[in-house]
């Protein structure tokens, strides 16, 4: 059984009526969908009531009250419904009781009219405008079933009381025409009832979809960044971007491995997304962009995939955040839990590689020594260039660690991000300015 099969067992009962919750999600998807057919339909029924009003009936009096009847009262009616339905906004919110209310009031004028007629005039064509009126509830009208059911049923009742009660037939000719009116009932509940069910289980495919796909986009968000997955919406392609300015931060657990080794799955699993769900709600707040994962690893980029213009300030407070969060962190264990961070900043290029299971990437100089940082970091430190040094001495502490013998990269000048430093209220809203996220530049 497919899931949609499954969604019309649960949901779709044989009285063809959702749960109120969603019978109102239904009838209000039902109201909008409906709106271009029903218009098409009031347009057939207004070129119907010209025809009848045609100079056919044989009497002059009848002629003269159907002239009357149908273009003085149905045909307006009908083409300012048709009016409403183009031009009104919440039509659809009354399209049910205007259509139903439109059918009554149809059979019952062409019943008066036939009311007039000469006796063998009413005798052959009584109740004969009602069944067309039934057929018309059943389909072009748009009503949903049990509306439809109802309205029919009030337009055959008022058909059979004129017959029986106000203009009495004749006893053979009176069965005749309850007959008449009970096959076309009968015909059309038989179309109906298929019909609504029908747009009952499109409704509910409709709706399968569309939580599919806001599913499918909440995992393209959380897997990449929302301008490149807005990107990837809208077409496959090479997406590859070059920043002049970013800047890059890699964190690592210290001594995760040999942690790993002695706990059970469940536990190192639970530890390390304990964590990271914490750096990841860290990330979102300072405005920086999650790269990826990989084992105990964590990456964070900023100014990306949006240019901003404090990116390194807000990195190197995650930085600080990601710190604090580690030091009220144990493991398992009840062993105190450290972590190693390094951060560079600089030019670099970003873009998306593969076709299944994608990932958004950086590369370049930036991102090998941000990571080089981090490996020859020592733990409980931020170990940082003198690039991201020179940017932040103003706002931040640093402590001189001295040279470094970087693999790749040779000797290199390094220094721990100590804290920031203390400024006075008067700079508060100088802080503010540069430490919230900026305008893309």
């Amino acid at each position: 059984m497919t899931r949609i099969d499954e969604l019309v067992a649960e949901h779709l009962r044989w009285g063809m009526h959702f749960s109120p919750e969603l019978e109102r999600e239904y009838r209000s998807h039902h109201a909008q969908r409906s709106i271009s057919p029903l218009r098409n339909g009031l347009v057939i029924i207004f070129l119907l009531l010209l025809i009848a009003a045609l100079p056919w009936m044989p009497d002059p009096e009848m002629r003269r009250v159907n002239t009357i009847v149908c273009l003085a009262v149905l045909a307006p009616a009908v083409f300012l419904t048709i009016l409403a339905s183009r031009y009104y906004a919440h039509f659809s919110h009354y399209s049910q009781i205007v259509m139903s209310t439109l059918a009554v009031v149809i059979s019952f004028s062409f019943l008066i009219v036939q009311h007039i007629g000469p006796t063998e005039f009413y005798v052959r064509q009584s109740v004969i405008p009602s069944l067309f009126v039934i057929f018309g509830v059943f389909t072009i009208a748009r009503l949903r079933f049990w509306n439809a059911v109802f309205t029919a049923a009030l337009v055959s009742f008022l058909s059979l009381y004129w017959i029986h009660s106000v203009r009495p037939l004749p006893a053979d000719v009176e069965l005749e025409k309850t007959v008449y009116l009970g096959f076309a009932y009968i015909l059309g509940l038989a179309a109906a009832y298929p019909t609504d069910r029908a747009l009952r289980r499109d409704f509910l495919l409709s709706r399968l979809l569309a939580e599919e796909k806001d599913r499918s986009e909440t995992l393209l968000a959380n897997v990449l960044p929302e301008p490149i997955a807005e990107e990837l919406k809208h077409g496959w392609g090479v997406i590859a971007e070059s920043h002049e300015s970013a800047t890059v931060l890699f964190a690592d657990v210290v001594n995760f491995t040999p942690f790993a080794a002695t706990q059970p799955p469940d536990k190192v699993v639970g530890f390390l997304n304990g964590i990271f769900s914490k750096f990841d709600g860290l990330v979102e707040r300072h405005g920086l962009e999650k790269i990826k994962t990989v084992g105990d690893a964590y990456m964070v980029a900023g100014g990306l995939p949006k240019p901003r213009a404090n990116h390194l300030e807000a990195m190197a407070l995650l930085a600080l955040d990601m710190h604090a969060v580690m030091a009220s962190t144990v493991g398992p264990d009840g062993s105190p839990m450290k972590i190693r961070i390094g951060i560079h900043t600089g030019p670099l290029v970003a873009g998306v590689i593969g076709t299944r299971k994608f990932l958004y990437d950086l590369w370049g100089d930036t991102v090998n020594t941000a990571s080089r940082m981090e490996s020859h970091g020592i733990g409980g430190q931020i170990q940082v260039t003198e690039e991201v040094v020179r940017a932040l001495e103003d706002r931040f502490e640093f402590e001189r660690r001295g040279l470094v013998q970087v693999k790749g990269k040779g000797e290199i000048c390094t220094f721990w991000l100590v804290g920031r430093k203390q400024i006075s209220a008067e700079g508060a809203s100088a802080e503010f300015a540069v430490t919230s996220p900026g305008p893309s530049q």
